[in-house]
C-alpha cells in the first residue's frame, strides 16, 4: 500500500512536479470547522499519539512485568526482595487493567455511530467503502489503480 511519509497536501495543491502526491478528504470537525485529513492516515492526532503509547510503553511494560514476575525464583533473594515483587505485581496488574479498559473502551465505540457491522466489516474484509470526491477519483484512477476496488 502507497504511504508516503510525507506531510499531506489539498489536492487542488497537488501538481505532477510535486514530489508529495497524497489524496486528501476534506471532513467536517466537530467546531464546525472543516480540515484535511490524508486518506491513508486512519487516526486524528490524539488516537496516533495513544496508539504510540501503547506500542511503546504499555505492550514492554506488561511483558518485562511479566517476565520478572515469572522469573520470580531466579532473582529473589529472601525477603529482601518481597518489596521488589511487590512492585512488580503492582505494575503488571496496573498495565493489565489499563489494557482492560483499552480493549472495553474499544468495544463499545464499536456500539456507537455507524451499525456495528459497518464498524467490523472493514476490519474482517480489509476493504473500507468511503465516498470520493471527483478529484480524488480520478487521482486514484491514474496513479493509483490498484487501490480501487471493483
Amino acid at each position: 500500500m502507497y504511504r508516503p511519509r510525507t506531510a499531506c497536501s489539498k489536492l487542488h495543491a497537488i501538481t505532477p512536479s510535486t514530489s508529495s502526491k497524497v489524496p486528501t478528504i476534506p471532513i467536517a470537525s466537530t467546531s464546525g470547522a472543516s480540515t484535511t485529513r490524508c486518506s491513508w492516515r486512519k487516526h486524528n492526532p490524539l488516537q496516533a499519539l495513544t496508539y504510540l503509547a501503547l506500542k511503546v510503553v504499555l505492550f514492554p511494560v506488561i511483558w518485562i512485568s511479566g517476565l520478572a514476575y515469572l522469573s520470580y525464583g531466579l532473582w529473589s533473594q529472601g525477603a529482601a526482595t518481597n518489596a521488589g515483587l511487590t512492585w512488580v505485581a503492582l505494575v503488571h496488574t496496573g498495565a493489565a487493567f489499563a489494557m482492560a479498559v483499552f480493549i472495553i473502551l474499544h468495544i463499545y465505540l464499536l456500539t456507537t455511530g455507524h451499525s456495528f457491522r459497518e464498524h467490523v466489516k472493514p476490519m474482517v474484509t480489509g476493504y473500507d467503502d468511503i465516498d470520493l470526491s471527483d478529484a480524488e477519483a480520478a487521482y486514484l484512477k491514474q496513479d493509483e489503480p490498484q487501490r480501487i476496488r471493483p
